[in-house]
């Protein structure tokens, strides 16, 4: 450090600066840290399925992975839940899109509906709300909740999601 004392106050200050230059195209983007971490992470995980190889890293599915990346950086999804006693929402990653539109269809009763648009959501939870005077209602963001997170929320038994064929097709595994 050329005989000087190490200055942390001013290095925090300048990795602050760093990161809120860092965060400011996550933003204009509509996306978070979090959201482009995972998709990466999805994207590593089917190039890599049984760890790093050279084989692995020099024979990539460029198709694949850009379908990954598409689909992970996209908005989340909107999932409007009921239970006997309340409506509730949650956002969760767009990644499993696929899946919650299944379960939509599969199990009505507890998935009321999947958006991809917050206002549409906001909109039927507004609706919902007024007609059925549930005791509850809101969104609540679980953008860092797993598959396994999602279906303990309703408690949906894993061996009937798994039957699902979107399940099947999900690229990673939680």
């Amino acid at each position: 450090m050329g005989g000087k004392e190490f200055d942390t106050v001013n290095f925090l200050e300048e990795m602050g600066d760093l990161e809120f230059y860092r965060s400011i195209p996550y933003h204009q983007l509509n996306w978070t840290e979090k959201q482009v971490r995972d998709t990466n992470y999805f994207k590593l995980e089917k190039r890599y399925p049984e760890g790093y190889t050279d084989n692995s890293a020099n024979n990539r599915d460029l198709e694949s992975e850009r379908k990954i990346l598409e689909k992970g950086l996209n908005d989340s999804v909107y999932v409007a839940l009921t239970s006997y006693d309340a409506f509730h929402g949650i956002k969760i990653p767009a990644v499993y899109t696929d899946l919650m539109r299944e379960i939509e269809s599969t199990y009505n009763e507890m998935i009321e509906g999947v958006f991809t648009d917050y206002n549409e959501y906001r909109d039927f939870e507004v609706e919902c709300a007024s007609q059925a005077r549930h005791g509850t209602n809101g969104t609540t963001e679980y953008e860092s909740l797993g598959l396994e997170d999602i279906l303990d929320l309703w408690d949906v038994e894993k061996e009937q999601i798994t039957k699902l064929e979107s399940y099947k097709l999900l690229t990673f595994s939680e």
